[in-house]
């Protein structure tokens, strides 16, 4: 496609002509092939039934002649003739005529035994053929019948039997005169298989059993011609169709089949023509059609290259003037505007030339204006900042005077950007502003890098004690309330600084900004409303933790990570209970990456809090979203220790909890790894007490883990304990993980909390647990971790394993 756009006008011009023109004429060329196509189709239809049916009429014919023939012969013979085998024999054997329109003759007593045969095959006299159907038919009817393709016992060759009474004086079956015809011989029959339709088409004849009476193939002969549903136009015939039409058959021949049915015998008569062969001429047309475009292709298109070369003169003279326009401004001369002259399309790209440049030089003037000064707060920008930075620092070096870097981030921005809009958001930052403006020095730079980011530098510090005094007066100057006059309430944010010194942290000015940004987060990650200092030791660990930090930073704003939902059941009633909501990264480089992948990364860059509210918000939007499609499912979420233990928890879950007004708080839980829990139990206590007067309530994740469970369980106020996987993935051959996991379940049960298994990854682990009194679980043999669109499709269609069901049945 890009090798397409940098092509010239010229060429896109002539081979879009081309293209069009090619397009057209083939398009033509397919309405006409298809449009002679159903043409010729309808004559050669019309063809083929009409000889299939002379053909047809004609087979029915000296069927009825041969038939009639044999009745006639029939009558001569006499009960006295059919007494004298041999004499019977040379009766037959002067049935010249007879002999002509048949290969064999036979004659029967009443009840099938052979008398004679011609010509004579020696031994058959007596053999009993009551069992053959023309037998059976004729002296169930006294008329004359035909035989289906039989076997021949003498010849062993497939036979058809012309068969007819021989009748005593009292109308009564005396015997039985048979003619036969060889399917293998050029009789009537035999000469149908050899002739042809066209160069590579065929008849075939089939009885009513589906058996080929004639075939070209004489292997196919007294066989199956094709099991039902393999030919649907033979299907077709079988059931009354006649007529032609297109198909493939059970060879996979593809071409026009006709089908005629013998009036004399019911059988289905069939002619078949290769379509190829059938539309070879249209296919020539078609070939002839397709080089006669090639043909004009190659002569139109030299002559659309030199119409178009023509025509675009113009354009290529007012692309000189503008090029010429674009060196003077690369010189830094005023560029003189493009005469407005030609066709209206010419005049059209003129007239935005010049007013590109009229807005350039408006654009150039902007430019100069906003080069060092942030739009929205009027601060110093990342540009002036920079200057100042190296003024400030070569200052130090003259005085030796420490000049301070702090990095400053608003707390709790965001969610009055989002919850009030970003018009009260930047009334917000200004007003901030303006207060920081009023406590720094005459001497000292505010700047903005963008969003709620400040940067405050502060040269000439006679050491870090005034530092220390000038970031409290800035922390208390933030987190005053704000009114805002087009609001009813006032608004209050806090601050979390990180500040590094220069010359002690000996850097250049953009590693002194990121030194003092790690510092920042670790404010963030003690509790906020605070400021730290750089460690200017501890630099290599934090510089090599500041890039994991950037890159998930990064993913969170462009929305790599995702979360997946595993769902938790009732296993007894066979009802969804719920679903853990598990974060994945969706890497553009790496693909998805699993927890264990990430999660260290998370840890090490202090960014636990970060995330652990993102994966709030996003699950509860998911739930607000189900509810919202009359699906209201609870979620569970994890959050890490450091997330759980800052002071601000309860009230930031308050604030995201008000975020969706939609979404009982009941309907969100708190998943706390045990191990976690046990590290500070007092503040986890205090934390989840908080949460449970939210609404919110609290699970133990991994319990059974933990060295303290029993002796701490007690003092923290969780609704649900969750049995760790690692006792569930043995449960059924290892008798110490049963004894753990049914105490736990007492336990659970005594002291009025749910309890959840984990890892039921086999049918059999949930028959166990049902067992052992535990319905809720959740694990593989449910169903694996899924994207939301997935989940409720899931939920409506899934049902418990049978085991389950007997399990939870009540006892006879």
């Amino acid at each position: 496609m890009t090798r397409f756009q940098n092509l010239s006008l010229k060429l896109k011009l002539t081979v879009g002509a081309v293209l069009l023109g090619v397009a057209l004429l083939l398009a033509q060329s397919v309405l006409q092939f298809y449009a002679l196509r159903s043409e010729v189709l309808g004559r050669i239809e019309a063809q083929q039934f009409h000889l299939l049916s002379e053909l047809a009429g004609h087979l029915d014919q000296e069927i009825s002649e041969r038939l009639t023939a044999v009745a006639q012969a029939g009558t001569v013979v006499t009960p006295s003739m059919m007494s004298d085998p041999d004499g019977l024999e040379a009766h037959l054997r002067r049935e010249a005529a007879l002999l002509s329109l048949v290969d064999d003759l036979y004659v029967f007593d009443a009840h099938g035994r052979l008398l004679a045969d011609w010509p004579a095959k020696p031994g058959r006299r007596g053999l009993d053929m009551g069992g053959r159907d023309y037998v059976r038919q004729v002296r169930a009817t006294l008329r004359p019948a035909i035989s289906r393709p039989i076997l021949g016992q003498a010849t062993r060759q497939p036979i058809i039997v012309l068969a007819a009474p021989i009748l005593d004086a009292d109308g009564r079956l005396a015997g039985i005169i048979g003619g036969v015809l060889n399917l293998h011989k050029r009789n009537l029959i035999g000469l149908l298989a050899e002739r042809r339709v066209g160069r590579g088409g065929y008849f075939y004849l089939v009885a009513e059993d589906r058996t080929t009476v004639a075939h070209p193939d004489r292997d196919r002969i007294m066989k199956p011609i094709a099991e039902p549903g393999a030919n649907p136009l033979l299907d077709r015939a079988f059931q009354g169709f006649e007529g032609t039409g297109e198909g493939v058959n059970s060879r996979g021949l593809e071409g026009l089949f006709t089908f005629k049915r013998l009036e004399t015998t019911r059988w289905v008569l069939a002619s078949v023509i290769p379509s190829d062969e059938a539309f070879r001429p249209i296919h020539v047309i078609q070939q002839r059609m397709v080089a006669t475009t090639l043909l004009l292709v190659l002569v139109a298109a030299p002559l659309l290259w030199a119409a178009a070369h023509h025509l675009l003169r113009p354009l290529m003279a007012l692309a000189a003037a503008m090029r010429e326009g674009a060196a003077q401004m690369r010189r830094r001369e005023q560029a003189r505007p493009v005469g407005e002259e030609g066709s209206e399309e010419i005049r059209t790209v003129a007239h935005a030339f010049n007013e590109f440049l009229e807005a350039r030089n408006q654009a150039v003037l902007a430019l100069q204006r906003m080069a060092h000064h942030d739009a929205l707060t009027g601060l110093p920008n990342r540009i002036l900042l920079a200057d100042r930075m190296e003024q400030a620092m070569a200052q130090a070096r003259r005085t030796g005077r420490a000049v301070a870097v702090g990095y400053l981030d608003l707390d709790g921005f965001k969610p009055i950007n989002d919850h009030f809009g970003h018009h009260i958001g930047d009334i917000l930052l200004q007003e901030l502003a303006q207060r920081m403006g009023g406590v720094i020095r005459a001497g000292d730079t505010l700047a903005r890098l963008g969003g709620d980011e400040f940067v405050v530098l502060l040269p000439g510090l006679g050491g870090p004690e005034e530092c220390h005094i000038f970031l409290n007066r800035l922390l208390a100057a933030v987190r005053q309330p704000i009114r805002i006059p087009e609001l009813d309430e006032t608004l209050s944010v806090t601050a979390s600084v990180g500040v590094t010194l220069y010359p002690h942290d000996d850097a250049d000015p953009d590693t002194l900004l990121r030194h003092a940004d790690h510092a920042m987060y670790e404010a963030k990650g003690e509790g906020r409303n605070r400021y730290r200092l750089y460690d200017a030791e501890g630099q290599p660990r934090h510089a090599a933790g500041q890039p994991d930090r950037e890159r998930i930073r990064a993913a969170l704003r462009s929305g790599e990570f995702e979360l997946h939902y595993q769902p938790k059941v009732n296993m007894r009633l066979g009802t969804v209970a719920g679903a853990e909501a598990l974060i994945r990264w969706n890497h553009p480089e790496q693909g998805f990456l699993s927890p264990n992948e990430f999660l260290p990364l998370i840890e090490a860059a202090n960014l636990e809090a970060e995330v652990g509210e993102w994966v709030i918000r996003a699950a509860l939007a998911q739930v607000a979203a189900w509810a919202a499609e009359g699906h209201p499912v609870p979620v569970s979420v994890n959050i890490a220790a450091p997330h759980l233990l800052r002071p601000d928890f309860p009230a930031r879950l308050g604030a995201m909890l008000a975020e969706f007004p939609s979404v009982p708080p009941r309907m969100l839980q708190i998943e706390v790894v045990e191990t976690a829990a046990l590290e500070d139990i007092t503040h986890a206590r205090l934390t989840l007490d908080a949460c449970r007067r939210l609404g919110v309530g609290g699970a133990l994740d991994d319990f059974g883990t933990g060295y303290s469970s029993l002796t701490y369980l007690r003092h923290l106020p969780v609704d649900t304990l969750k049995i760790d996987q690692s006792f569930i993935r043995h449960l059924d051959d290892n008798a110490e993980d049963l004894t753990i996991v049914r105490g736990i379940i007492v336990l659970a049960r005594g002291l009025g909390r749910a309890v959840v298994a984990e890892g039921v990854e086999k049918a059999e682990h949930g028959t166990t647990l049902l067992g052992l009194g535990c319905e809720l679980a959740q694990g593989y043999a449910i169903a694996r971790p899924m994207p939301a669109p997935a989940f409720l499709t899931w939920a409506r269609a899934w049902a418990p394993h049978p085991a389950w069901r007997l399990a939870s049945a009540p006892a006879a």
